[in-house]
C-alpha cells in the first residue's frame, strides 16, 4: 500500500501464505488526489480495506 501516483516502496506492507485469512494494520499517506494504491505482485487476491483513523496537519 502506498500513496496514489507515487513510486511503490521497495518493501512490502503485508506478507501472507496462500489461503490464509489475516488482518494486518498498514499506515500510509494519501496521494495528492486523496487516494492510496494497493498492489499485489503475484497471483490474485481478495482484499477488504477499512480506514480506522487519520492524522491531521495540525
Amino acid at each position: 500500500m502506498s500513496p496514489d501516483q507515487q513510486p511503490r516502496p521497495g518493501t512490502s506492507s503485508l506478507n501472507t501464505n496462500p489461503w490464509s485469512d489475516i488482518a494486518g494494520p498498514v499506515q500510509t499517506r494519501l496521494g495528492s488526489d486523496g487516494a492510496v494504491e494497493i498492489y499485489n505482485h503475484a497471483g490474485s487476491t481478495q482484499l477488504i480495506a477499512d480506514v480506522y483513523g487519520y492524522f491531521t496537519a495540525s
